[in-house]
């Protein structure tokens, strides 16, 4: 649902109404991870209990060290690490928020995450931040989340990894290098929390007379 409102420049905005309300949460989820680096992990890694797996905090990337460290300047230089990376998270939950979303902040090249077994999606991109709707998903008590972040060299059109830019004169480290959390809206109509990771508001300017500047701002509603 788009809602627009044009404001003129110096207008005062609308009193809001003088109701109750419970405002967005965002509870970060950066500590307490499990890691591997493991290409030849399937899916079947949804069943592990991260036995033997590294423990990490976020920000991430399983080639902090051997990629920040080689200039990918020649055909002839040194190979880093490229694969799969598989992060592991136990964490409890305590019902409220009507509505629930995953946001990563940024996960290279591609990710793919299950919550209790169920997969809300996959994101392909090593840029841009993302949200996966888990809402109904969340168990009271403690949850498990699992991500494959792949960022092995395309080879053909079809491979998860196969978005621009494919090459260039810097490395595309594997991980999940930036911040996770959970975000919960309360039980009323909300801010779009799919638009591409963005706040769902968006603001323009319009044309207008000479001595007048206008703006147009357009919100994304769920």
């Amino acid at each position: 649902m788009l809602a627009a409102w044009p404001l003129a420049l110096g207008a005062v905005p609308l009193a809001l109404a003088a109701e109750a309300w419970t405002p967005r949460t965002v509870t970060p989820m950066t500590g307490g991870w499990q890691f591997v680096q493991d290409d030849g992990l399937s899916d079947a890694a949804l069943a592990s209990n991260g036995a033997g797996w590294t423990r990490v905090e976020l920000p991430h990337a399983w080639n902090a060290r051997d990629a920040a460290g080689i200039a990918q300047a020649t055909p002839a230089s040194k190979d880093y690490k490229r694969g799969l990376g598989w992060y592991r998270l136990q964490f409890a939950h305590a019902p409220g928020a009507a509505n629930s979303w995953l946001r990563f902040d940024g996960a290279s090249i591609a990710a793919d995450a299950w919550l209790n077994g169920q997969k809300p999606g996959r994101h392909r991109g090593a840029f841009g931040a993302f949200r996966f709707d888990v809402s109904g998903r969340l168990l009271k008590g403690p949850n498990v989340l699992v991500v494959k972040a792949d960022d092995r060299a395309a080879v053909s059109a079809f491979d998860p990894t196969a978005i621009a830019p494919l090459s260039g004169d810097f490395n595309m480290s594997g991980a999940l290098y930036r911040a996770v959390s959970l975000v919960g809206t309360p039980a009323r109509a909300h801010i779009a929390l799919d638009d591409l990771g963005s706040s769902g508001v968006h603001v323009t300017t319009e044309p207008a007379a000479p001595d007048t500047s206008n703006i147009r701002v357009v919100r994304r509603q769920d």
